[in-house]
C-alpha cells in the first residue's frame, strides 16, 4: 500500500455525450482503496444526462472544449492533488488502480505510470480491437502514461491543444524523456461498446489532422505509432495472431480502413489549409490563443451607466481592465461630453441608429468588425444573439446572464403578446445556451433559474454573490457636480433616482414618484432624476422639487451627492445591482420588499411597502444624519461588501473563467 500522506490524487475524466458509460466510470473511482482521490469530471457540451450523473459523483464538474487535451489541462488546473489521473469516460478501472500506481512511482521515484488496458464490448469487429490491444501490452511506443505527478506535467507544459488523438502519446514522450515509464499490475477495462466500421472512418478521419502533426514533429520515431498497419508489436505476437485468424483478417482489414480514413483527413486537411474558406465536416477545431482581447457586446451607455445592466457592463470592463484585459466594446448607444475612449477600454463602437431587438445588421457589422480584434466575446444580454448570430464570429462565447426574461413572461398573465415574448426570449435563452462556454449568474438563485428553465447551462454556471458586482467609491466632488447640473444650490435634503426610462419598471418608478412621491415631501427637497428619457418628465409634479437631469456624464457623483436614494420597485438581477452601486457610495436607500430580495444584511437599506414608502422617505429626509453616524454607517456598508468578497470575488471569478477559456 502506498503512503497516503504523500498526498491527493486527483482523478480527470474527460466526456462527451457520455451517459452510457459514465457512470460505470465514475463508480469504479469512487470504488478505489486509495481514499485520498478527488474526482474533476470535464465536459464538452454534452447534450444528454452527462452532467447530471456527474454531478452524482465528482467533487468537481466544469464545461470546456473543443477536444480532450484542453478539458485535461483545465482538469488539472482545477485539480488539488499531487499525482494526476487521466482517464476516459468509457473506462472503468480496478479497485487498487489508484494504490497501485502511486506506490510504484513513491518507489521508483519516475514521473509516470502506464496502465495497462483491456478492450471489452460486444461484435465482432470489437472482438477484433481486443485482439489488437493485447498485442501492445509492455510495448512503450503503444501504451502512453495514465497517472503523472503534478510537477512532471506542469514541467511539460500539458497536453498539446494541436493534437487531437495522439495528445497522450506525445506528452508520456516528453515526460519520459527516453526512459522505460513502469507498469501497474491493475488494469483498466475500456468499454469500446460495438464498434461500426463507418463510425470507426469518420473518427479515424477527424482525428488525422492531428496524426500529421505528431509524425512530422517525431518523424521515423513516431511512424510505429502513428501508421495503424506497420507496427512492431504485430510481428512480436505473431503465434498469438496465428490462433486466431478469422480475428486478424478482420483486425487488419479494420487496420487498413482506419488508414484509408487518415489518408483521406490529410488530404482535406491540406486543402483546407490551401483554401482556409474551404471547411470540411470533420475539420478539427484550431487551438486559441490566450484570452488577452475581450469584446464586451452590451446595451445602453457603459460610459454614463443610467441603469443595473449598464452599472454591470461598466464594472466588469473596469474588473477586465484590472487584470490587464480592456475590453473592446460595442453598445447600442453612448452618452457624454467627453468622447474620448476611457482608460478602461480599448474601444467603443456604437451604432448611428438605435437597433430593436439586436436585429440589426448595422449592429451585426460593428460586433464582426470588432470581433477581428478579440479572441473572446462577452454577451451582456440575450437581445443580441440575433445580430451575434448575423454577424457570423466564430469565437468563444461568456454569456453575462442577467434577468430571466423567459421566466419573468412565464409569470405574467397569459396574454396572446405574451405567449409571444415568451417564445421570443425562450428561443434567444436556448441558443445562448448552447452557443455559450461559459454563463455568469448573479447569486444562487438567479443562477438554479437559470438552469431550471435551459438545462443546457448545467455545467457552464459561474456563481458570482450579488455584492461581488460593487466596488466602493468616494467622490469628493459630488456636491459642486449637483450644483452644477441643477444650475442652483440644492436648499435642502437630495434624493437620487437612476434608472432608463426605457425600462419599463424604472418608467413606472420614476412615474410614481413624480406623481405620489414628490407632493408629500417638503418644498426644500430636490428629488435628482438621472437616466435617459427622464428629461421628458419636466414639468410634471408638484411639492418637492422634481430635477430630471436626464443622462448625466458622472451620474457616480451625483449618487455621491445624495442623502438618500431610491430602489425601483421591481425586483431583478439589475435592480440588485443599481442597489449595490448606491451601497458602494455609502448611501442610505429607501425600497420595497421585493426590490431587497437576496441582500439580506446590508447596513443602511430601509424597507416598507409601497403604500408606506412616502412616509418612510419623509421620515428619514426629516432629520439630517449626523456626520459621524453617516461615516460610520458607509464603513459598516463597505465592510459589508467586503465580507461578501466584492470586487476581489468578480475579479478572481473571471480570471477563472478567462483561465479556462485560455488554450496554452
Amino acid at each position: 500500500m502506498p503512503n497516503e500522506t504523500a498526498g491527493l490524487v486527483s482523478a480527470i475524466v474527460t466526456t462527451k455525450n457520455s451517459a452510457a458509460t459514465l457512470e460505470a466510470c465514475l463508480r469504479s473511482l469512487r470504488g478505489q482503496t486509495y481514499t485520498r482521490l478527488e474526482l474533476i469530471v470535464i465536459d464538452n457540451n454534452s447534450s444528454d444526462a452527462t452532467l447530471e450523473i456527474a454531478e452524482r459523483y465528482a467533487d468537481r464538474v466544469a464545461t470546456i472544449g473543443p477536444e480532450r487535451s484542453a478539458q485535461r489541462n483545465l482538469g488539472a488546473r482545477l485539480a488539488g492533488g499531487g499525482h494526476l489521473l487521466f482517464i476516459d469516460s468509457d473506462m472503468v478501472l480496478d479497485a487498487d488502480v489508484v494504490s497501485d500506481g502511486v506506490s510504484l512511482l513513491q518507489q521508483t521515484r519516475m514521473p509516470a505510470a502506464v496502465i495497462p488496458e483491456e478492450t471489452v464490448g460486444e461484435g465482432f469487429w470489437t472482438r477484433c480491437r481486443t485482439l489488437e490491444r493485447s498485442c501492445y501490452t509492455g510495448d512503450d511506443t503503444m501504451e502512453a502514461a495514465r497517472l503523472y505527478t503534478r510537477d512532471a506535467f506542469e514541467a511539460a507544459g500539458g497536453f498539446d491543444l494541436n493534437l487531437t488523438a495522439p495528445e497522450d502519446w506525445d506528452l508520456s514522450r516528453r515526460v519520459a524523456q527516453r526512459q522505460h515509464l513502469p507498469r501497474t499490475h491493475a488494469m483498466i477495462l475500456h468499454d469500446e461498446g460495438r464498434i461500426r466500421l463507418g463510425q470507426l472512418y469518420r473518427k479515424k478521419r477527424y482525428y488525422a489532422t492531428g496524426y500529421l502533426r505528431f509524425l512530422r514533429r517525431y518523424r521515423g520515431g513516431a511512424l510505429a505509432q502513428a501508421n495503424p498497419i506497420l507496427r512492431t508489436a504485430y510481428a512480436r505476437h505473431w503465434r498469438r495472431l496465428a490462433r486466431h485468424p478469422l480475428l486478424t483478417a478482420g483486425m487488419f482489414t479494420m487496420k487498413a480502413l482506419e488508414l484509408t480514413a487518415v489518408v483521406h483527413g490529410a488530404t482535406e486537411g491540406a486543402v483546407r489549409g490551401v483554401d482556409s474558406r474551404r471547411r470540411g465536416v470533420y475539420e478539427a477545431r484550431p487551438a486559441a490563443q490566450p484570452i488577452s482581447r475581450p469584446l464586451l457586446v452590451t446595451f445602453g451607455s457603459v460610459r454614463v451607466p443610467d441603469g443595473g445592466i449598464q452599472v454591470r457592463s461598466r464594472t466588469l470592463a473596469e474588473h477586465l481592465s484590472g487584470m490587464g484585459l480592456a475590453p473592446a466594446i460595442v453598445s447600442t448607444r453612448e452618452t457624454g461630453s467627453d468622447a474620448a475612449v476611457p482608460s478602461w477600454a480599448r474601444s467603443v463602437r456604437v451604432p448611428a441608429r438605435k437597433p430593436r431587438w439586436g436585429l440589426s445588421l448595422q449592429f451585426a457589422r460593428l460586433i464582426r468588425v470588432a470581433a477581428a480584434d478579440a479572441d473572446l466575446i462577452i454577451l451582456a444580454n440575450a437581445m443580441f444573439m440575433p445580430a451575434l448570430a448575423l454577424a457570423r464570429v466564430r469565437l468563444p462565447l461568456v454569456w453575462d446572464t442577467n434577468e430571466c426574461q423567459s421566466l419573468h413572461y412565464q409569470r405574467l398573465r397569459r396574454t396572446p403578446a405574451n405567449r409571444a415574448k415568451l417564445l421570443i426570449w425562450m428561443g434567444l435563452e436556448r441558443w445562448a445556451a448552447r452557443r455559450c462556454q461559459l454563463a455568469v449568474a448573479i447569486g444562487d438563485v438567479e443562477a438554479s433559474e437559470w438552469r431550471k428553465i435551459h438545462p443546457g447551462l448545467r455545467g457552464k454556471m459561474v456563481t458570482v454573490d450579488h455584492a461581488a458586482w460593487a466596488t466602493p467609491r468616494d467622490d469628493t466632488r459630488a456636491g459642486a457636480e449637483l450644483e452644477r447640473l441643477l444650475g442652483r444650490k440644492p436648499g435642502g435634503p437630495v434624493l437620487v433616482f437612476v434608472g432608463r426610462l426605457a425600462a419599463k419598471q424604472n418608467a413606472t418608478a420614476a412615474r410614481w414618484i413624480v406623481d405620489t412621491l414628490a407632493p408629500s415631501l417638503p418644498r426644500d427637497v430636490t428629488v435628482a432624476l438621472c437616466g435617459a428619457g427622464t428629461e421628458r418628465l419636466r414639468g410634471r409634479g408638484t411639492g418637492a422639487r422634481v430635477a430630471p437631469l436626464g443622462s448625466v456624464d458622472d451620474v457616480d457623483s451625483v449618487i455621491a451627492a445624495a442623502d438618500l436614494c431610491l430602489a425601483p420597485l421591481a425586483a431583478g438581477a439589475g435592480v440588485k445591482t443599481k442597489v449595490l452601486h448606491y451601497l458602494a457610495h455609502g448611501r442610505r436607500v429607501a425600497g420595497t420588499p421585493v426590490a431587497f430580495e437576496g441582500l439580506d444584511g446590508a447596513p443602511g437599506l430601509y424597507c416598507a411597502p409601497l403604500e408606506e414608502q412616502p412616509a418612510l422617505v419623509a421620515r428619514l429626509l426629516s432629520v439630517a444624519e449626523p456626520a459621524d453616524v453617516a461615516e460610520q454607517r458607509a464603513a459598516a456598508q463597505r465592510a459589508w461588501i467586503d465580507e461578501r468578497h466584492g470586487g476581489a470575488q468578480i475579479g478572481r471569478q473571471w480570471r477563472d473563467a478567462l483561465q479556462c477559456l485560455s488554450r496554452r
